[in-house]
């Protein structure tokens, strides 16, 4: 056979086998990799009678959907190695091995395949997060959202205690001195990809 023709043979039982098939199901999953921006994860922490905030400028997140746009599955991998406090008096500390003990243990995972819809675009998620080779289960909430076409936003809060994470030992360790709770927010947006 021509190889022109053969070419062209292959594309039209292409077309015909995708026409046959039909569109993918709904339940196909959709990959969704984090922008470069918006992308925000900050941290808030009780030191004496103040609240101070804390970031980490470096991580990146998986979203798996389904064509409908529901989520099965988010994992986040956070460089702890740049985390940044508001306070310089915190820096040293938060780096040294009372805290998040940056040489180490550099990187943190947070997976979840649990979802619950609350409200329109809100969830409910129940995932591990693995921190200073500590697993605790970690729930979150957040808004998913589309602000235009081929992007999605998602904007959420959870909780943590640091003590479930040996996060401040020694002289760290009272809640009197950092308050045992830990607030996250965050926000990111997606887009697809591989």
């Amino acid at each position: 056979m021509i190889p022109g023709r053969r070419s062209a043979l292959f594309a039209a039982f292409g077309i015909a086998a995708g026409w046959m098939l039909g569109p993918p199901a709904a339940g196909a999953a959709v990959i969704w990799h984090n922008a470069p921006s918006p992308a925000r994860l900050v941290f808030f922490v009780q030191w004496e009678s103040s609240t101070l905030e804390g970031r980490f400028p470096a991580f990146h997140c998986l979203l798996e959907t389904t064509s409908s746009g529901q989520p099965r599955l988010l994992k986040v991998g956070i460089a702890t190695r740049l985390v940044h406090f508001q306070s310089p008096l915190l820096e040293g500390p938060a780096r040294s091995a009372t805290w998040f003990d940056i040489r180490a243990y550099p990187r943190a995972v947070f997976s979840s395949h649990e979802f619950r819809q609350v409200g329109p675009e809100e969830y409910q998620a129940v995932g591990t997060l693995l921190l200073k080779g500590i697993q605790h289960p970690v729930r979150i909430q957040f808004t998913l959202q589309t602000p235009r076409p081929g992007a999605l936003l998602l904007v959420g809060t959870g909780r943590v205690r640091r003590q479930d994470f040996g996060i401040g030992s020694g002289t760290w360790q009272k809640s009197s001195v950092i308050g045992s709770q830990v607030t996250l927010r965050f926000r990111v947006g997606f887009i697809p990809g591989p």
